[in-house]
């Protein structure tokens, strides 16, 4: 018991230890695409167009060569780093693997529905904090 914790708490702190970097590296990305740009939009653009090519690139390695790369670095790299660099990657490949599977509507109606849903939600939330 006591060794499954650790192993739990082993992968938590990786995906922990990735997604710090990938914020952090989405933050100072979107900083200078309004430096250079004058717009933040451009490096949350650049960092959604990166983080779903390394997406596809690292799951393509990784479910090719699933033995000789450590589970934990897996976590490190797709949950973590990636996750915390462009969440935009991770739905990217769940609609990818959809698609690849044969299931081209399930991927493009949770596709729409997780952007309409989305934006919905968050002028919701605005709505609501300015009342």
């Amino acid at each position: 018991m006591i060794c499954d914790i650790l192993k739990t708490m082993e992968k938590i702190f990786c995906i922990f230890m990735g997604g710090g970097l990938g914020s952090v590296l989405r933050y100072l990305t979107t900083q200078m695409g309004y430096k250079y740009f004058r717009h933040y939009f451009i490096g949350t653009l650049a960092v959604n167009i990166i983080g779903c090519f390394l997406m596809g690139l690292f799951m393509g390695i990784f479910l090719n060569k699933t033995n000789i790369i450590p589970n934990n670095l897996k976590l490190f790299i797709t949950v973590g780093f990636l996750g915390g660099l462009s969440t935009l990657s991770v739905l990217s490949f769940e609609v990818f693997e959809f698609i690849k599977n044969g299931k081209l509507l399930h991927g493009l109606s949770y596709m729409c529905i997780t952007c309409i849903a989305c934006l919905f939600v968050a002028f919701l939330g605005y709505f609501i904090s300015t009342k």
